[in-house]
């Protein structure tokens, strides 16, 4: 599905306006969706070779964050999901803390619902994404590197 160019431009304007306000007040913005679950997660352009932020919602288990690759439903997976899976090392900022990871795509079926659970519980609609599309929704596991 080709997106309409006007809403492309749209949506990159508010990932950069949503990126640079919570650099700007370290997570804290004033909507759980937009600050309190938010992280940025910056991978490397599988084909430019550059770092790309993206806003996520997460969760936090232990030392660990998880995130979705939904993409509001879509048939494909999400540009920064593609760009981990060439390259696992990621850099994320967590409300004002930035650390180095290692990103995993959870395959244990157990560690999946669980956690697919937890997104849910504060973000219903990823049962809408996950209806409008045929693919699994990839959940990853991003692990702090030690050092």
């Amino acid at each position: 599905m080709k997106h309409h160019p006007v809403t492309v431009a749209l949506v990159r304007f508010g990932a950069w306006l949503h990126v640079a306000l919570y650099r700007l007040l370290r997570g804290n913005l004033p909507h759980r969706l937009l600050g309190e679950y938010t992280i940025l997660l910056t991978t490397t352009g599988r084909r430019s070779g550059k770092p790309r932020v993206t806003p996520l919602c997460f969760v936090r288990e232990g030392d660990d964050l998880f995130v979705i690759g939904s993409w509001g439903g879509s048939e494909r997976h999400p540009h920064w999901y593609l760009n981990l899976r060439d390259n696992p090392r990621v850099r994320v900022e967590d409300h004002g803390r930035t650390l180095q990871a290692v990103a995993m795509t959870i395959d244990d079926d157990a560690t999946y619902a669980r956690i697919w659970q937890r997104f849910t519980a504060f973000y219903p609609t990823y049962e809408l994404y996950r209806k409008r599309t045929n693919r699994r929704l990839p959940i990853v596991r991003l692990s702090p590197l030690s050092g």
